[in-house]
Order: C-alpha cells, then sequence, then structure tokens
C-alpha cells in the first residue's frame, strides 16, 4: 500500500490528530514519515515512504491541516540537500573514492 493510501486509512480509522512530518538522508533519497494519533486512544502510527527528490512528497495536508506547513518544510530542506549535492559534485568533479582525501 502507497503512502497516500496508508495515510488514508489510517485517517478513516481515527488517526486524526497530525503529530509530525519529518525526514531523514538515505542511499536511495529521503526517507519522509508522517506520525500520527488517535486523539481518543492515544494509540500512534507511523506512516513512511521514500523519495528521491522533493517534488515526490505526496501531500497529506487534506487529511491533516497540520501537515501542510510541515511539509512545505520537509520540501525545502529536501530540496537545499540537492542544492548542496549538486554543488559539492560541481566544485570538486565528483566524490572522492574511499582513501582519497577530501
Amino acid at each position: 500500500m502507497d503512502y497516500r493510501s496508508q495515510a488514508e486509512q489510517a485517517h478513516a480509522l481515527g488517526f486524526t490528530y497530525f503529530d509530525q512530518l519529518g525526514h531523514r538522508v538515505t542511499e536511495a533519497g529521503f526517507e519522509i514519515w508522517l506520525r500520527v494519533m488517535d486523539p481518543t486512544t492515544f494509540e500512534v502510527r507511523v506512516i513512511k515512504t521514500e523519495v528521491i527528490a522533493a517534488d515526490g512528497l505526496v501531500s497529506v495536508a487534506d487529511l491533516w491541516g497540520g501537515a501542510k506547513w510541515a511539509e512545505e518544510e520537509v520540501r525545502e530542506v529536501v530540496r537545499e540537500d540537492f542544492r548542496r549535492a549538486a554543488a559539492l559534485l560541481t566544485s570538486s568533479g565528483g566524490f572522492a573514492h574511499p582513501g582519497e582525501s577530501e
């Protein structure tokens, strides 16, 4: 089941409280996680997805209004990470191989 479908299912099951949206860098790109809670049971659900570009993040802001700002922040951080990586490749001629100095 994809990220959006998991989010819709969680919301339909009562996970109506948005807690956080975050990311971490992976070898393939970025792992995005969405943490939501059922306010009646306090049960927490974490939904994860992998994206390779900032524009790959599917919005869930229509389900949790609080996700809108968090999605914009994550997109900007991911874009900045890509800019830094591109600048490093451009200025250095490529990444150093193991054992080479940077």
